[in-house]
């Protein structure tokens, strides 16, 4: 009897710590990100010079053209920008099955996931402000702006995007991939066309070579072209790490195989022996 009583006694303990560390650990992330918030630059200075780049698009409305991962996309009359606005979504943590301890997981994933979501517009802003079209992002409520921007839904109702108050990005609009080149092919541009596979794969390997993380490729969607020049469209989880720039060739693989499908089924013949060229050419200088 005293056995099994010592063993109780012991599982319960165990079971204490075991309960009490984990509420450490979410306690001691929770505390980590909020510190982290209280110290960045969430939303950009509204100077005058950024007054005067973005007043004339805030006084637009803007139209649903697109759902991201993380975003809903709007596109300005004039056609020149988008809005991106964050969702709200909860968190959930399925991990923790005890409530106070999944209220916990959940906060601490949620606080994670928003830590993520402001480091790719600082990154993109920061680091590649052209190569992104990243004109002004508002992370945290403000009292700056005092005013809305009306936003027309995809079932044609409207809604308020309160400039102080909500989370946003704006960016330059650019023509995503599949539709610049299925466009270039259509008109009769299919040497711009294959101009475009040319600077999208070297654009590509640049920023990999020095260590610029884009965790999902996919060249038909995440990236696009302004005024023919191609640009990232996707910024989420955007980042500089050093042993990307020896990391990236799995990855990159990967990503020219699905392009390379796409181009087979939606372009002509020749793209196709194009893109391989292009692909050929970029391993030899690889090699080098």
């Amino acid at each position: 009897m005293k056995c099994l009583f010592k063993s109780l006694k012991k599982t319960v303990i165990g079971l204490a710590i075991l309960l009490l560390g984990t509420v450490a650990w979410d306690l001691g992330h929770i505390a980590y990100y909020r510190s982290w918030f209280s110290n960045q630059l969430l939303s950009l200075p509204y100077t005058p010079q950024k007054a005067q780049e973005i007043d004339s698009l805030l006084s637009q409305t803007f139209t649903f053209i697109d759902n991201g991962s993380s975003s809903e996309v709007f596109a300005s009359e004039d056609g020149q920008a988008v809005i991106k606005v964050f969702f709200e979504k909860p968190y959930t943590a399925k991990s923790r099955i005890i409530r106070p301890f999944n209220q916990l997981a959940a906060l601490k994933k949620e606080l994670k996931m928003k830590r993520k979501r402001c480091q790719a517009c600082m990154n993109s802003y920061a680091l590649l402000p052209q190569e992104t079209g990243m004109i002004y992002y508002h992370l945290m409520p403000t009292n700056t702006f005092n005013r809305i921007v009306l936003l027309k839904n995809p079932d044609g109702t409207s809604r308020m995007l309160d400039l102080d108050k909500d989370a946003y990005y704006i960016q330059k609009k650019a023509e995503v991939t599949n539709h610049y080149l299925e466009y270039c092919v259509r008109s009769g541009h299919g040497e711009k066309a294959q101009q475009a596979i040319t600077d999208l794969l070297d654009f590509t390997l640049l920023l990999s070579r020095e260590g610029i993380v884009m965790v999902d490729l996919q060249f038909t969607s995440n990236f696009g072209f302004i005024k023919d020049v191609p640009v990232r469209i996707d910024i989420e989880h955007l980042r500089f790490e050093r042993s990307w720039k020896k990391g990236y060739e799995a990855h990159l693989s990967m990503q020219l195989k699905d392009f390379r499908k796409w181009i087979h089924t939606h372009l002509p013949p020749e793209f196709l022996t194009y893109f391989d060229e292009e692909v050929a050419r970029l391993k030899a200088e690889e090699k080098k």
